[in-house]
């Protein structure tokens, strides 16, 4: 029977299988749980309704409940805020629903950017400005994260454009990235053919970890708004390929739960 080993450096997002105790001296394969496997936490501050008790006046609150077919039960109204970790955790899997409809065709990365999300954002805008000189019709979403040990921050990210420009996307992306930032490991490539949902989630994976969520929503959000994701003006949300783009992402999600009958409340 194989051992199953917990990383304890590093965010628990990850587990390392080894078929043996021996084995996990000489090497470490690593298998990242996704939001799609780590089970939803219920929600600290569920929706509440208020009614006036007729006897009193007193103003009587009371959570929200909705009906849950997939749990044939009633369940607490989530907040819904991403400020909210578990609720983020739902959020996140609904994003990676929609970018896995948008079927982008590129994953990018960038090192060494800036340690807020408006730095970063006009660093990210600079780069597709210069390579839309060349593909004008870029799109893309991307969400920042903390190096391990807090050395920086870096980009993960996905990207699409016409067909006909598939084959010249890595060259004119890396080209550009090289012009704008000093990142020595940005990288851009095509995104594998059988990526399943989960492939999508990637850049939101701090979700799961409290140690780092914070630090993960003070990167990625505004003063008065707080994010997972963020896109590009020109739409990256589109229902396939051949399909119509939305300016909204949210028309997407729903898109995506129907399409793909996707529960995003337990799976």
């Amino acid at each position: 029977m194989s051992n199953l080993f917990i990383s304890t450096s590093s965010a628990p997002n990850f587990i390392l299988k080894n078929n043996s105790a021996s084995s996990f001296q000489k090497g470490i394969v690593k298998t990242r749980i996704t939001t799609f496997d780590s089970p939803l936490e219920e929600c600290p501050n569920p929706k509440t309704q208020s009614s006036v008790n007729p006897l009193t006046g007193e103003i009587i609150y009371q959570i929200r409940y909705r009906w849950e077919e997939s749990l044939n039960d009633f369940v607490p109204v989530r907040c819904g805020n991403n400020s909210c970790r578990p609720c983020a955790h739902l959020n996140a899997k609904r994003i990676a629903g929609a970018i896995y409809v948008s079927q982008p065709s590129h994953t990018f990365t960038l090192t060494l950017v800036p340690d807020n999300s408006k730095a970063i954002g006009k660093q990210v805008q600079k780069i597709f400005e210069h390579a839309r000189k060349e593909i004008p019709t870029l799109a893309y979403v991307w969400s920042a994260e903390s190096n391990p040990g807090n050395t920086g921050a870096h980009v993960h990210g996905y990207v699409h454009a016409e067909k006909n420009y598939f084959s010249s996307i890595g060259t004119t992306l890396t080209n550009s990235i090289s012009k704008v930032t000093l990142g020595n490991r940005s990288e851009v490539k095509p995104i594998p053919q059988d990526a399943g949902i989960s492939y999508f989630d990637y850049p939101m994976k701090s979700v799961l970890d409290p140690d780092v969520f914070e630090a993960y929503l003070d990167l990625n959000s505004s003063q008065n708004r707080k994010m997972l994701i963020h896109s590009s003006q020109k739409p990256f949300w589109r229902d396939g390929v051949d399909g119509p783009t939305y300016k909204k992402r949210k028309k997407l999600e729903v898109i995506a739960k129907r399409k793909r009958q996707l529960n995003y409340r337990t799976r």
